[in-house]
């Protein structure tokens, strides 16, 4: 028996190996095939707003010379204001420093695309060490099939690519748990002390993510014993947590009070902008306090949303089951910790009201969480007795999983429009191609009908302009005219709020082409009747 078990052991692993690597093939793959985030490019300016403020402390005389030679000159540091507070987060810099190392003689699209391998390289790390949190506690089986569940979350999958925060915060906030899980339940100080940097990451990147050390420390404090020998380690633990933290925080280094007023801002982020939300354009500064639950439910796939409340109920129903027969506690100390990971930012959401748009993206690491508890179900699955019935499940599980992967290729590459089957007829009632990825595309069409020069004119909030750093080749066949401009040969616009199909029907506007998700219309190109 022992010889069979290694065996379906080693068979398993290596399944798991060839997917790994089957992923990676496939995402470095279609990479080029995703549009530019329009935040990618204020970011890509910040990074080398700290690299030259880092390079003019340390190499003042190089610096100079560089910039006086490339014809360059970056905003100070202290004097940048944009967006609010914590601007400066610490994979950017990364981003600029390999950029001028790797990439001085290289073309604006190469410059970019590169950043979207290096994002997707982060994904594929972010899938492969939650598959080893999932095994702290479940079996292979179970874990290679929350690893799936995990990648095929459409909307955040797309992201994988080109969010510059979203996926680096998701990454660190992984990499924390898995330290922490582990130092919980294995003692290991290695652990322990890699808990702190990753921590700082993730706090670089989005100070509220400290919210996770308290979540820590409670655990620490419940099943361990206080006394010196910890107190020395914390204390220790806390110095790698700041040094690092002011290593990697430009805001710190000018003005150290800032560690803390930017935590506190960032409470009550206030950056108001217009959204569409259930059919109606709201501010974001005054979204219902359900506005992150109702994203998870309408955008996560059926079966996983089905799982993820069955696993929840599960959950609580053993964890008061413990309370009430006095049980040992500790044998949910990890889904305790998913819970209450889970919780605390959606209960600091409701109670701060930060203003927030663009789904639940600044939340996706929930998605841990919700895939977890998909992982918790299918644990107590295997309690049925009932052998039909667990393998007639898998099978539905499985089907499930190819539909969605089906739905992925079919709409490739707009996975960030996905609506379960719940939602999908409703769609339209809210914002889709927020970042204008679809404008890559309409560009590329019109080069291809297009000989001469032409202009086009942003058409409804579109930044259609954003997208040249995509093109190297005929890009200067296109000049951007002014905003709304209906004298412009074409418009271009993404449904970010609505498309106002009045407004350019009564100026003797109509479409020429349109891309659709689902049936659904993210974008257009718009054109005087004469000009066709």
């Amino acid at each position: 028996m022992e010889k069979i078990r290694i065996f379906l052991t080693n068979k398993i692993k290596s399944i798991q190996f060839f997917a790994f690597f089957l992923y990676l093939i496939i995402g470095i793959n279609i990479t080029k095939d995703y549009g530019i985030s329009y935040d990618e490019v204020e970011y890509r300016q910040q990074g080398f707003i700290v690299l030259n403020y880092v390079g003019e402390k340390l190499f003042p005389e190089k610096t100079q010379k560089i910039a006086e030679k490339r014809k360059i000159k970056f905003t100070k540091i202290d004097e940048y204001k944009w967006g609010g507070s914590n601007n400066y987060k610490i994979q950017h810099t990364f981003n600029a420093l390999l950029e001028f190392i790797f990439m001085r003689n290289a073309n604006k699209s190469e410059v970019y695309y590169f950043r979207h391998y290096i994002n997707f390289i982060i994904s594929l790390m972010t899938v492969i060490i939650f598959y080893k949190i999932l095994r702290l506690n479940f079996n292979h089986v179970i874990s290679t099939i929350g690893s799936l569940a995990f990648v095929l979350s459409p909307r955040i999958f797309a992201d994988f690519f080109y969010s510059p925060n979203d996926i680096w915060s998701l990454f660190s906030l992984v990499c924390c748990l898995y330290c922490m899980l582990n130092f919980l339940k294995n003692k290991k100080l290695k652990y322990f002390y890699l808990f702190p940097i990753f921590l700082c990451i993730a706090i670089n990147i989005r100070y509220i993510n400290f919210y996770v050390y308290p979540i820590f420390l409670i655990f620490l404090f419940y099943f361990n014993k206080f006394d010196l020998q910890l107190f020395k380690k914390l204390s220790n633990q806390l110095l790698i947590l700041i040094s690092s933290l002011v290593i990697i925080t430009p805001e710190i280094w000018y003005n150290p009070k800032n560690l803390f007023i930017n935590f506190f801002s960032q409470l009550n982020w206030n950056y108001p902008t217009e959204i569409m939300f259930n059919g109606k354009l709201i501010l974001s500064s005054e979204v219902p306090w359900y506005y992150i639950l109702e994203w998870i439910i309408i955008s996560t796939p059926s079966m996983t949303l089905f799982l993820f409340f069955v696993g929840i109920i599960l959950f609580l129903v053993d964890l008061s089951n413990n309370i009430i027969l006095k049980k040992n506690l500790k044998s949910l100390q990890n889904e305790s910790i998913i819970f209450l990971f889970l919780i605390i930012p959606i209960f600091a959401f409701i109670v701060f009201k930060p203003d927030i748009f663009n789904g639940w993206r600044h939340f996706y690491f929930l998605n841990i969480s919700v895939i977890y508890f998909v992982c918790y179900s299918l644990k107590n699955l295997y309690k049925i007795k009932l052998k039909f019935f667990r393998e007639f499940f898998y099978s539905v599980l499985m089907i499930n999983f190819v539909l969605i992967l089906n739905w992925m290729i079919v709409n490739h590459p707009y996975q960030n429009i996905f609506f379960n089957n719940i939602s999908k007829k409703y769609a339209e009632n809210f914002e889709l191609d927020y970042w204008g990825l679809s404008n890559i595309e309409s560009l590329k069409y019109l080069l291809s009908i297009e000989n001469g020069t032409f202009q086009i004119s942003n058409f409804e909030d579109s930044r259609a302009d954003f997208s040249l750093n995509l093109l190297d080749q005929n890009q200067n066949k296109i000049k951007f005219g002014k905003a709304n401009d209906i004298r412009s040969k074409y418009l271009i616009s993404h449904k970010n709020k609505g498309f106002n199909d009045e407004y350019f029907i009564k100026r003797g506007l109509q479409v020429i082409k349109e891309i659709k998700v689902d049936n659904i219309v993210i974008n257009r190109i718009i054109t005087q009747k004469e000009n066709n």
